[in-house]
């Protein structure tokens, strides 16, 4: 059996990697940060948890492409997964509605966005080229893909609504 611990990312900053540490010597298997909007980013924090750590994996939970680029996501998780020696797991999701609409996001079509988005992110983490055209990312071309190797990044899909789960 495993087990898991999560936090939110309104700690300071700091802090995590002492919480990762801890998690890690009670032998919890993951350690994951939120990434909410206007707190503390996830990917600073899971990267100073990966430098003080050896075994946990460590997670994003969760980044939604609206706010950021599937391709961002792909080069951000690409490089911390290299850091930590293959140990992120990636949690995605469409986002909360009321967070996007605090930038002035319209969460449109959240089940188109995560299917592409999800499609796009296993091609680039196999080493593909990315020539893509679908409902929410147009335009991909042959020159999309990532320059360095990767592996095929665990992918964890938080969703809330019915059709999303199904």
């Amino acid at each position: 059996m495993r087990f898991s611990v999560r936090f939110n990312n309104d700690l300071p900053a700091q802090d995590y990697p002492r919480l990762a540490r801890a998690a890690e010597a009670a032998g919890f298997s993951q350690f994951w940060v939120s990434d909410d909007l206007f707190l503390r980013g996830a990917w600073p924090i899971l990267t100073a948890c990966a430098l003080a750590t050896e075994r946990i994996e460590i997670g994003t939970c969760i980044v939604n492409p609206y706010t950021m680029h599937p391709a961002e996501i792909a080069m951000q998780a690409a490089a911390l997964d290299e850091l930590s020696g293959g140990r992120l797991l990636l949690g995605l999701g469409a986002g909360a509605g009321d967070f996007l609409g605090w930038v002035g996001l319209a969460q449109e079509r959240p089940l188109a966005r995560m299917a592409e988005t999800l499609a796009v992110l296993r091609q680039l983490f196999a080493g593909e080229r990315v020539r893509f055209d679908g409902q929410e990312l147009r335009g991909w071309t042959e020159e999309a893909y990532l320059r360095f190797p990767a592996r095929p990044i665990p992918l964890y899909l938080g969703a809330m609504s019915p059709r999303m789960q199904r």
